[in-house]
């Protein structure tokens, strides 16, 4: 079976590395993702205070958030929160707190959450063999996996090779668990591995006879007052448990916020105090490149002892500090894959600094909350404002007109039309396209259009099986919906008009995806023949989407990608063929 699956996962990267993706879908692509739901749905908020009614101050907090506009860093949004009240919250332009956004592996601690709720009526322990927790799994014969236990399974212990890459190469993900290869005795090495969560789902739903969201629904969600979510499932309908949640940034706090009173809501005990203080103990010794303070259980371990930090690809975090009384969430775009990463250094270095925290109320601060205001609308952030009631169906307004107007020589590119041939590059970055098993079809052409009454500008894309219309904004993004195969999705375009070095205009559009941590970048040089040249990147780039590829796929060929598959192509032409795919420049012919 190890070997049929190391087959599978080089011929999904040789599609992938030879200008094909999704040519080979041993997972026939399903639509997973829901659309956000704009109408009828929404959060109900947490009570807000100001900085220093809460013990710190306003400029701080300014300070904080000026140190985390930096291009390096790439949040979507920021939230502060001192004795269970909001104090602080930005979103950095064009992102917003009132879309949800994807949690990553941050989800894995409310996996961890159901779990402990089970164990807190008595339904299962860490000791429990999942084996006999899910009945109808049969493992080999005389198979470590035999001798596995929930506890190996939220520890990330398990040794079970079968990982990620299994869910873009199988249709059974507990059968392809169960049947792979284990690399030590469970519970004696870390090796993280987002399959370990999924079968922590699985056992939910094989225990209370739901799917995990159902119990979660009752005895999580509804008590926090978490009304927005979507989590995604497998093929055989499985919530995902380490990956697939979409939340409101202010739910992910609400999650915090439990975790920091250690299990209580409203003075209802929702999870026991002791397993709480479990999810951030540490259990495991992890490598520094992963978290550079150990890992507990589905949670990492903070800076001090008894924080916790749930932390998501590329930036999504929610961490917990109730020594001091603070939760902080973010959701971004960061190029790293676990904590290590410039935005949670800054984070990290202004809670270490007990100096921004009293306890007692600091006097009035109009000079510094002035200072925090300004910066905050900077930002392009919802402004921040005192809720005491439901907040519902009040999102994001997807019309807005631009600010600053379109600039006279796009104007001029109406009717303009060129011929590409592009065949693996679409709107979306090609992260969540690998993602979700879902493969965007090559550009065949690229016009512009110009709508001078409402003065709003295109770029039209020709696909092999439709046209993708992209309203650009100049001054303040546009916001449109886009389609990934049956799946929809809110972005946000914004584009800046330069001229470059040899004379040439350069058209700049960033096209970001509100729900989603990637974001297009495209430039479109506009040829002194006539012809352009467009160059594609995205964000996270292309470094982190192969440490990404590295971290997914390479337990289950037990060696590096590059090497697996350089074994049987020049690994110059392999750096080639990715730049190609995640950087491609592309020349485009005007069309007489």
């Amino acid at each position: 079976m190890e070997i049929i699956q190391q087959k599978r996962t080089l011929e999904v990267l040789y599609d992938l590395f030879s200008l094909h993706p999704g040519k080979t879908q041993f997972v026939k692509s399903r639509t997973n993702k829901i659309p956000f739901p704009e109408k009828g749905a929404g959060v109900i908020p947490l009570p807000r205070s100001s900085p220093e009614r809460e013990g710190v101050k306003s400029e701080d907090i300014a300070e904080l958030f000026r140190r985390l506009t930096d291009a390096d860093v790439n949040l979507h949004t920021v939230m502060l929160l001192r004795h269970g009240k909001v104090i602080a919250e930005t979103s950095y332009k064009p992102y917003s707190a009132r879309v949800w956004h994807v949690t990553h592996s941050m989800c894995k601690t409310v996996t961890s959450l159901a779990i402990m709720m089970l164990m807190d009526e008595g339904k299962l322990t860490e000791d429990s063999l999942v084996t006999e927790l899910l009945p109808d799994v049969k493992p080999l014969p005389f198979s470590k996996q035999r001798q596995l236990t929930v506890r190996h399974l939220l520890t990330m212990s398990s040794g079970v090779s079968f990982s990620e890459t299994g869910s873009v190469t199988h249709e059974d993900w507990v059968k392809g668990y169960f049947e792979a290869a284990v690399k030590f005795d469970p519970g004696t090495e870390f090796s993280y591995n987002s399959m370990n969560s999924y079968i922590l789902s699985a056992i939910v739903s094989a225990v209370t006879g739901h799917p995990m969201t159902d119990y979660l629904d009752v005895r999580l969600f509804r008590p926090l007052g978490i009304r927005t979510y979507h989590w995604e499932k497998c093929p055989k309908g499985i919530v995902k448990g380490g990956w697939g949640l979409y939340m409101m940034p202010e739910d992910m706090a609400k999650i915090g916020e439990l975790i920091r009173l250690g299990g209580k809501w409203d003075g209802k005990r929702i999870v026991s105090a002791a397993r709480i203080r479990k999810l951030g103990e540490k259990t495991m010794d992890s490598p520094p490149s992963m978290g550079k303070y150990g890992y507990g259980m589905q949670a990492w371990c903070g800076a001090r002892r008894g924080w916790t930090v749930c932390n998501g690809l590329f930036g999504q975090n929610v961490i917990v500090c109730p020594d001091i009384g603070v939760t902080v969430v973010t959701t971004g775009g960061v190029d790293a894959l676990f904590q290590n990463s410039r935005a949670t250094d800054i984070i990290e270095d202004f809670l270490l600094d007990r100096s921004h925290f009293s306890d007692a109320v600091l006097p009035s601060n109009r000079d510094g909350e002035r200072e925090l205001s300004a910066i905050c609308r900077e930002l392009e952030c919802y402004t921040p404002e005192t809720k005491t009631t439901p907040v519902i169906g009040k999102f994001l307004s997807f019309k807005q007109k631009n600010a600053s107007g379109v600039p006279e020589f796009c104007r001029s590119l109406a009717g303009e039309s060129y011929k590409t041939d592009v065949k693996n590059v679409g709107v979306m970055p090609i992260v969540p396209q690998v993602m979700q098993n879902i493969y965007e079809v090559g550009i065949d052409g690229i016009s512009f259009e110009y709508d001078r009454k409402n003065d709003r500008f295109y770029v039209v894309f020709d696909t092999q099986k439709r046209i993708e219309r992209i309203p650009v904004g100049f001054g303040k993004a546009e916001y449109f919906d886009h389609r990934l195969g049956g799946e929809k999705y809110k972005l946000a375009s914004v584009g800046e008009l330069r001229e470059n070095e040899d004379g040439l205009k350069v058209l700049k559009i960033r096209i970001c995806c509100l729900e989603i941590s990637s974001e297009r970048r495209i430039k479109i040089f506009f040829e002194k023949d006539g012809d352009i040249t467009v160059r594609w990147s995205e964000l996270p780039g292309r470094r982190l989407i192969l440490d990404s590829l590295e971290y997914m796929i390479a337990p289950a060929l037990e060696k590096s990608i590059i090497g697996a598959i350089a074994s049987k192509t020049d690994a110059d032409l392999l750096t080639y063929q990715l730049d190609r795919i995640i950087e491609p420049t592309v020349r485009g012919k005007r069309n007489s």
